[in-house]
């Protein structure tokens, strides 16, 4: 793959005007006109960067396989150049949209192999420099040696589980990495001037792990990072927790393992906790869920569960029991509201009191 770049920049054409001389001689006027016109051309240096890469996607790309990946860029110019890159990596999924984390089970799945580093300078700006300046003819050495897999990566799915109507079911997925294809953006820049380089638009972003750890951190996560940079998530965890998903900019829900940071970004994780209780709930007489026995339900903690309606032939529910468990709201031992925040496990038994149509 080559990669051209052009730039020409005009100079001024010199142009040398002559005027004769004007002469009054015995009242007579005399008008002598000579006009030399030197025309003098000066050629513009050109300025033309050629990067090339040698690189074959494989396939069928396998654990422990090294994939070669080199990229050189070569001064075609008339003159000195300077030269620097940067790199953005990510995995796309086979949807083609979806990103996926570059980090799996604790495991960064594609290693990128350099050489030729001490030819190269990384600064605080993110970017690699060349150390020298690039005479006509002459090209970089190549920073990248090649990509592989680490030889111990598991590119299989774990187990989906969550709660059906009729318990709590565990799936198997299809292989979320199945077809996926990895990326290594790599970006070019040259400068006549070692210190002409563009500056680069910068983007703050913030990630609150709420409660939980980023990149094994409580604190919030503050930084500035250059726009178009992709900020990997999937090392946020918390302890009898698993991520649901972030609120974006304080108004969106974000899924995504893996964010691409083009203006100022905040995040905040939500989590749901892994550590249930079960409600049971003693229709005491009557039916509650289709049973007139007492029915038991699996509930996160810290999550709400709301009572469905119970029925009694005659009666209606007077009041709730809470036989056992604690729960906040409750007064006297009896529900206040019909949706409560569950802290433990709990039993509730109906009382019931007769309708009046009964009578």
């Amino acid at each position: 793959m080559r990669i051209k770049t052009n730039r020409h920049s005009k100079k001024p054409i010199i142009a040398l005007l002559f005027v004769g001389l004007f002469l009054f001689i015995g009242g007579i006027f005399a008008f002598n006109k000579d006009i030399l016109t030197f025309n003098n051309p000066f050629r513009i240096g050109t300025h033309v960067a050629t990067s090339t890469e040698e690189f074959e996607s494989p396939n069928n790309w396998h654990v422990c396989e090294e994939t070669p990946k080199t990229l050189i860029t070569r001064n075609d110019s008339t003159h000195d150049f300077y030269v620097r890159l940067s790199y953005d990596e990510y995995w796309r999924a086979k949807d083609g949209e979806t990103n996926l984390p570059l980090v799996k089970d604790g495991i960064r799945l594609a290693i990128i192999n350099f050489q030729n580093e001490d030819d190269w300078e990384l600064r605080d700006d993110g970017w690699y420099y060349f150390k020298e300046a690039i005479k006509p003819g002459n090209s970089t050495t190549s920073l990248f040696k090649s990509v592989q897999l680490d030889c111990s990566a598991s590119f299989g799915g774990d187990n989906i589980c969550h709660e059906t109507e009729t318990g709590y079911v565990c799936e198997k997925p299809e292989d979320s990495y199945e077809s996926a294809k990895y990326h290594l953006k790599i970006t070019v820049q040259t400068s006549d001037d070692p210190n002409g380089f563009p500056e680069d638009e910068y983007c703050k972003i913030t990630i609150n792990p709420n409660g939980g750890k980023y990149n094994g951190s409580t604190d919030i996560y503050d930084d500035k990072v250059r726009c178009g940079t992709t900020v990997d998530l999937s090392n946020t965890s918390y302890d009898d927790h698993e991520l649901r998903d972030w609120t974006l900019n304080e108004s969106q829900i974000y899924t995504d393992e893996q964010i691409r940071v083009d203006a100022d970004t905040n995040l905040v994780a939500n989590w749901l906790s892994t550590i249930k209780y079960n409600v049971t709930v003693d229709p005491n007489g009557g039916s509650y869920d289709n049973s007139t026995s007492p029915s038991s339900y699996q509930v996160r903690k810290d999550t709400i569960y709301t009572l469905d309606e119970a029925t009694n032939t005659g009666y209606f529910v007077d009041y709730w029991e809470v036989v056992s468990g604690t729960i906040d709201t409750a007064v006297d031992g009896r529900l206040t509201s019909d949706a409560f925040v569950v802290t433990s496990d709990v039993v509730l038994r109906a009382h019931w009191g007769q309708s009046r149509s009964s009578h």
